[in-house]
């Protein structure tokens, strides 16, 4: 399947930051570029209480724009790793349920809540705003 994938790479990094503001198609359409149209494997549902959604539409926002502009915070970046698909804004059908899913079936349209909490994560012992 093809999504859009952001590989951080330290040297393209330094590139950008020197070029890019004077020639912003860099970011996107150059060889410094770290975003890409990329082939990449279609996902297995990681746990039985998770579904596997197919992408109608995705959308994505100042966040996403900020990773592909190098804008984005120093502090965020611990927290990511590369390389990332780009757009977490989701609507699609559902087409596969792990087993322990009752609350939708394949053919279901859904939209997804991209913040994934403690309980989704497997985390048992979940943090004071989960």
């Amino acid at each position: 399947m093809k999504a859009l994938v952001f590989n951080l790479s330290l040297p393209r990094a330094l590139g950008l930051m020197v070029l890019g503001p004077l020639h912003p198609r860099l970011y996107y359409k150059s060889r410094l570029a770290m975003l890409r149209l990329a082939e990449v494997e279609e996902p297995k549902i990681p746990a039985p209480d998770w579904v596997k959604i197919k992408t109608r539409m995705c959308g994505y926002c100042g966040s996403d724009l900020n990773i592909m502009l190098l804008r984005d915070s120093p502090m965020a970046t611990p927290f990511t790793s590369f390389p990332a698909i780009i757009g977490h804004e989701v609507c699609g059908e559902v087409v596969e349920v792990g087993g322990k899913v009752q609350a939708c079936r394949p053919g279901d349209l859904v939209a997804v809540d991209p913040m994934l909490s403690c309980a989704p994560r497997g985390i048992s012992a979940q943090c004071r705003p989960c």
